[in-house]
């Protein structure tokens, strides 16, 4: 969700201040493309450990 602040940041920034350097965009959109991507994995793997069978005793 940081990631989301940030790129808010930069594109109320770009809003006011005009288009930054290239490598400003380039940050942005890391910053608007990592978060779905954490989300997915994190669900992933809950689901994945989910679905695992505990270990039993022998």
């Amino acid at each position: 969700m940081i990631f989301w602040l940030g790129a808010a940041g930069r594109l109320v920034s770009l809003a006011v201040h005009g288009w930054p350097q290239w490598f400003q965009l380039a940050l942005t959109a890391v910053e608007v493309a990592l978060p779905p991507v954490f989300l997915w994995l994190a669900a992933a793997d809950e689901k994945a450990r989910a679905g695992a069978e505990p270990a039993r005793p022998r």
